[in-house]
């Protein structure tokens, strides 16, 4: 799984409590990076994932990719999530087929229903957030493998189990 915008890296450290086998974390402060490496040693799960302090953007095209799971929590008044959004969808190769991406926004963002072969699944509105789920599909392509099973993980485009989104 990939955590972008990381910052304590509790949502990739779930989604390793929920059975991924990998998660990539990306963060660009360093105090925060800090944070995630402590937190994975804290909880035992720093053997499978690697903190990445860089750039979003900079950064996916150096990534491993063939992601089940791609989890976007960006501060609130971020802008340039469309952005990232389109770099996420146009890099082959970075999320399997039928993989699903999460992205937490302010409701003042509008985001797109589709991304390239990203599509949306749900959005929903908690007060001033939103969480839009989007799905991976790349016509002509089967399934493939990757670092961890989302399923195993017990995350789908309703989000993990026993969560509220």
């Amino acid at each position: 799984m990939l955590d972008l915008y990381a910052g304590s890296g509790s949502l990739g450290i779930e989604a390793l409590s929920r059975g991924a086998d990998w998660a990539d974390f990306v963060e660009h402060d360093r105090r925060q990076c800090e944070v995630i490496e402590y937190n994975l040693d804290t909880t035992g799960y720093h053997p499978r994932a690697v903190v990445h302090r860089a750039d979003v953007l900079k950064t996916l095209p150096l990534l491993p990719g063939r992601y089940h799971l791609v989890l976007l929590d960006p501060p609130y008044k971020m802008e340039g999530l469309n952005e990232v959004l389109e770099a996420i969808a146009s890099q082959m190769g970075l999320i399997v087929e039928s993989g699903v991406v999460i992205a937490g926004h302010s409701k003042r963002l509008e985001l797109r229903t589709t991304y390239g072969n990203l599509t949306q699944t749900s959005h929903r509105q908690y007060g001033d957030n939103v969480v839009d789920f989007y799905s991976y599909q790349n016509a002509g392509k089967g399934p493939s493998q990757n670092h961890e099973d989302a399923g195993a993980a017990g995350i789908n485009s309703d989000g993990p189990e026993g969560a509220a989104w």
